[in-house]
């Protein structure tokens, strides 16, 4: 949540309000639907936790907003980086972000792995949603890359 913040706020004294917007609403969408699905399916964790943690297992928050960021970051900077091995790393990073904070939780016994595979799931899916959206409602309004 703080590096979206701090994101947000960087893309905002850019100019970027196309981006800065995208965050906002994914992170937001995201942690309703999360909320949402918690309150209604209300799983046990598991008994073997290495951390004192409460509150419902699936899906997992933490594998949810770690997707939605990390893609959400992915998608937004992926017409910033010019070359092909640039966006092989910025997408293999935020692969690789969001799986080592999901494989984290199951490692902590704080989730199933169920919980794991909803949470990066609906954090595609809020991904996706919100690009779909925006580029619906939204395209005319997103500044054009200019390659320098």
């Amino acid at each position: 949540t703080i590096a979206a913040i701090v994101l947000v706020v960087i893309l905002l004294l850019r100019g970027e309000t196309y981006d800065a917007l995208l965050y906002i609403v994914s992170m937001s969408v995201g942690m309703i639907a999360l909320i949402v699905m918690k309150d209604t399916f209300q799983m046990a964790r598991p008994d073997a936790v290495l951390i004192g943690i409460s509150g419902w297992s699936f899906p997992s928050g933490h594998a949810t907003m770690a997707t939605t960021f990390f893609f959400t970051t992915a998608y937004s900077f992926f017409d910033w980086v010019e070359t092909f091995w640039g966006k092989v790393l910025l997408v293999g990073g935020s692969v690789l972000g969001a799986g080592l904070i999901s494989f984290s939780r199951i490692y902590l016994g704080a989730h199933w792995s169920l919980d794991i595979l909803a949470g990066m799931a609906l954090g595609l899916l809020t991904v996706s949603f919100s690009a779909l959206v925006f580029n619906i409602f939204l395209e005319e309004t997103r500044p054009k890359r200019r390659k320098a």
